[in-house]
């Protein structure tokens, strides 16, 4: 009997000095860490030729301080394919796909390469139906699938780069989102 009892005492200290030095690690993080969050997801699709391939991406702020929105600044898209080319002159659209004043992006990097890097304005907009979108295109250098229909490790990833405002502090920093993969399409051997 008095063996369960330091068995549970042992388990509530321990418990105890767990959620203190969560506690902790909570306190500790960085001042900019908010519970306003920002959203982004993309897809990529086929595109008119063998090699050719149109990406959207969006980011979308449901949370957050609505008179200094989430904007983005810069966009990096990575692929696992070397990419032949890409679209510098990049467009932003609205939720009813009409293209937006005052947004859009420049890109740049070297190809053949394994990526680019745009810079620019989007607002993220306030509700999905809102939400602006970026939308270009590239090209691999060969095709992303074999001849049995099977793509060969190709995957496209992205981060971005968002202007985050600070209440506390009443100031804006640009910090980067996680990178997120962006959904490919499926290989089609009788096409592809």
């Amino acid at each position: 009997m008095k063996e369960v009892k330091e068995r549970r005492r042992r388990r509530h200290l321990t418990g105890l000095i767990a959620a203190v030095a969560l506690g902790g690690a909570l306190l500790a993080l960085p001042s900019f860490a908010s519970a306003a969050t920002v959203n982004c997801g993309g897809e990529v699709t086929a595109g008119d030729g063998p090699k050719d391939y149109l990406y959207s991406f969006g980011c979308t702020e449901f949370q957050g301080v609505v008179d200094h929105p989430a904007v983005v600044r810069g966009y990096s898209l990575l692929s696992t394919k070397q990419l032949a080319g890409f679209t510098p002159d990049v467009i932003v659209y609205d939720g009813a796909h009409a293209p937006v004043n005052d947004e859009a992006f420049q890109c740049e990097g070297p190809f053949p390469g394994y990526g680019f890097g745009c810079g620019g304005t989007m607002l993220p907009g306030t509700t999905a139906a809102d939400k602006h979108t970026v939308e270009g295109g590239f090209e691999l250098a060969k095709k992303a699938c074999n001849k049995k229909g099977r793509k060969s490790k190709f995957q496209v990833w992205m981060t971005a780069s968002v202007d985050r405002y600070n209440e506390v502090k009443d100031t804006t920093a640009v910090v980067s989102t996680e990178p997120f993969r962006v959904k490919t399409p499926k290989c089609d051997p009788l096409t592809k």
